[in-house]
């Protein structure tokens, strides 16, 4: 026998000793079986049985019920697909499909994988089948009259506009607390609730405030202003009085000297007729074109009256 043949054993024995000693890494469902004791054991197996019977009865609450009692004692894994066959009986199919695609994960080389990868996405349709289509709705508020000033405050804050207001988008149910204004009106408060699809129009009318005196004719061609006019002939008046006196100062003055000419004094004479015509001619005009252009009594029928904090503007 060569020396060969001695090597090749001892190489053979070594190789067959290595390998008994490498544990086996295969996934197995029940795990813990080798470590329960004979009483658990026969009680999970009770139980797995209860399982099976409770799922063939389509009594899913209490499949539920026995796989939380057997997973005391079973490993966590141990009952995924019982579990998640219960819960796509009782149509809860977003926790079914996670449970199945953990099974997958565990188990990717299981026969069943390619059956439960198909049965992921069909849980996937119907969970979108039963959910509610969040379609966009909106709001818009219009009023009477129009160019009323909207305050709309909700979930997202506060925004602002004027009737008509543009459609406002809502996703989900939203709560809108309306205030509507406009000067010379009561502001209008609303509470109006949108859902997602509902496309909803909110007309206000607006009611007259009282106190505030306000018509409707809107004719403001008469307006309550006396012009320009008059001040100008009031000032050309001011001023030719004061001509008036100037000239006349200086005319008494050229009369007491012996040396002033008799052109000086003419001239004097001249501008103090002007000044006197000036200072009565302006006054007088003034005061007639005044007490023409003052305007009647206003009367709440066909007159509009409005305040403002610095003003009053009266139209007629």
């Amino acid at each position: 026998m060569s020396h060969a043949q001695p090597i090749s054993c001892l190489l053979y024995m070594f190789t067959a000793l290595l390998c008994l000693a490498t544990p086996h890494l295969t996934y197995a469902q029940d795990t813990t079986s080798d470590t329960l004791s004979p009483m658990e054991q026969r009680r999970l197996r009770s139980l797995q049985s209860q399982i099976t019977d409770a799922l063939k009865n389509k009594d899913y609450t209490t499949t539920l019920q026995l796989i939380d009692k057997a997973q005391e004692i079973a490993a966590p894994h141990t009952f995924l697909l019982q579990r998640a066959e219960a819960l796509e009986g009782l149509a809860q199919y977003r926790a079914a499909q996670a449970l199945y695609q953990r099974h997958i994960d565990l188990f990717p080389n299981d026969p069943q994988t390619p059956a439960l990868k198909v049965k992921v996405q069909d849980l996937e349709h119907r969970h979108n089948a039963l959910s509610p289509k969040h379609t966009s709705g909106s709001l818009q508020i219009t009023s009477e009259p129009v160019g009323a000033y909207v305050s709309f405050t909700n979930m997202n804050g506060r925004l602002k506009g004027s009737t008509p207001t543009v459609d406002i988008p809502v996703t989900r149910d939203t709560t809108f607390y309306l205030i509507i204004s406009k000067y010379g009106y009561l502001d209008e408060k609303r509470t109006v609730t949108v859902k997602p699809g509902e496309k909803r129009v909110v007309h206000v009318t607006l009611e007259r405030d009282s106190s505030v005196m306000t018509t409707l004719p809107e004719d403001t061609t008469n307006t309550y202003s006396r012009g320009a006019a008059p001040w100008v002939l009031w000032g050309v008046g001011l001023a030719g009085f004061t001509g008036m006196l100037l000239s006349y100062n200086h005319l008494t003055m050229l009369s007491r000297n012996p040396d002033a000419t008799t052109r000086q004094m003419s001239r004097t004479r001249a501008l103090f007729a002007a000044s006197t015509v000036a200072a009565i001619g302006g006054t007088l005009g003034g005061s007639i074109l005044w007490i023409i252009r003052t305007p009647k009594a206003p009367t709440m029928q066909g007159s509009r009256l409005q305040f403002s904090p610095t003003s009053i503007t009266l139209h007629f």
